[in-house]
């Protein structure tokens, strides 16, 4: 995208109000397009404009009024990096370069250069009105936009982004237009317009919708606690299992009771049984005896009176 249009986009933006928030300014895209692009910004309007340029011999001279030159790298946390300049400075980023070879067989990384980054909600905390990113340097547009999706609700987001991106994942980590594109739609962005007349590096003007914002919002919250239903659910699920489980361990354990209870039941059933049918054998076994002795007496007396009859006799016999 030429500077020219570059410059086309910002005047587009005046008198639609978003020039009343904060210009984030990362990197300028070709070398020297920073004090055109400024210009162009002031005269849409906007009385704020933060430029981010870590690559020290891309920063120029002092800046004008209401412009803050900020030296670090806008990414997704506040910290420390390092910046891979290569001889094409569009193409300096953040990362190794691991997909621009077979689109410019010469280019180079020419040093490796400590920079500090921030993070998107630290260097817009405090700011009021929504913000506007632009973002011309393809390798620190990634790197914004990744800084975008990681932001907090503590500052706002940008109402309208413009990123010039690479259309394949051209440096190690950082994402491509198209996965920006689907990254940033939970948000409420959606492709306001589209420039491809680089192919390979799509100039993409992202608009903040509010009302598509809110639903996502909505549609976030509403799948928050759905998730913590659900958890909540599973949670109450797997308490009742494990009550049916003790459960049912405890009916197993009372029914082997039951059952050992009903055996032992049974051998003193078996037992008293035989007792009784033994007592009954004995009770028959001591009614014969006595039956015979009985028998055994009745014949006693019988002879015994016989006996006594015989010696009467023998008695009388004596006397005669």
């Amino acid at each position: 995208m030429s500077i020219e249009a570059l410059a086309g986009w910002l005047q587009s933006l005046s008198g639609s109000g978003a020039e009343t928030g904060p210009l984030c300014l990362v990197g300028a895209g070709a070398t020297g397009a920073a004090p055109r692009l400024l210009e162009a910004a002031l005269g849409a309007g906007f009385s704020r404009i933060l430029r981010l340029e870590p690559d020290p011999d891309e920063r120029g001279a002092a800046p004008a009024p209401g412009i803050v030159l900020d030296p670090r790298a806008l990414a997704p946390v506040s910290g420390a990096a390092t910046l891979h300049v290569c001889n094409m400075t569009a193409l300096s980023a953040l990362a190794p370069a691991t997909g621009l070879e077979p689109l410019f067989p010469g280019l180079k990384e020419t040093a490796r250069v400590p920079v500090e980054t921030v993070g998107w909600s630290a260097l817009l905390s405090g700011e009021t009105g929504a913000p506007v990113l632009l973002a011309p340097s393809p390798g620190l547009a990634a790197s914004a936009a990744a800084a975008v999706l990681a932001a907090d609700d503590t500052a706002p987001l940008p109402v309208h982004m413009l990123l010039i991106l690479p259309a394949i994942q051209a440096w190690q980590g950082l994402p491509s237009a198209e996965t920006v594109i689907r990254d940033l739609e939970p948000a409420g962005y959606r492709v306001q317009a589209r420039d491809g007349g680089d192919p390979d590096f799509p100039a993409l003007h992202l608009y903040r919708d509010p009302m598509v914002a809110e639903l996502a919002r909505q549609a976030a919250e509403t799948e928050a606690t759905r998730q913590q239903l659900a958890a909540e659910a599973a949670e109450k699920i797997a308490a009742a299992e494990a009550a049916r489980d003790e459960a049912r361990t405890e009916a197993a354990r009372s029914a082997e009771a039951v059952t050992a209870a009903l055996a032992e039941r049974d051998a003193a059933r078996t037992a008293a049984q035989g007792d009784r049918e033994a007592a009954a054998a004995e009770a028959k076994a001591r009614a014969r005896a006595e039956a015979r002795l009985e028998a055994c007496r009745a014949e006693i007396f019988k002879a015994e009176g016989q006996i006594a009859l015989i010696r009467d006799l023998l008695l009388r016999g004596s006397d005669l």
